[in-house]
């Protein structure tokens, strides 16, 4: 099962799910480019704290709007 998230910022990581409910499972992150550095910092601080994978996808919209649409479940 895969989750995904789509984020303006990496701080937004703080509101994800609980441990328990993210167990065996990789949060997908999408947002703009201009964060990214924040994001991946946020992201690894996260996953680190929580046991979680998670995948920082960033840039332009156009780039990875498609992608979180199909991954959304």
């Amino acid at each position: 099962m895969t989750r995904i998230l789509v984020v303006l910022t990496g701080l937004a990581l703080a509101a994800a799910a609980s441990p328990a409910a993210m167990a065996a499972q990789t949060l997908h992150v999408y947002g703009p480019g201009g964060p990214l550095p924040a994001m991946k910092a946020a992201a690894a601080a996260f996953g680190r704290a929580r046991g979680v994978e998670i995948e920082v996808t960033a840039g332009p919209t156009p780039t990875w709007i498609n992608a979180a649409k199909s991954d959304a479940t």
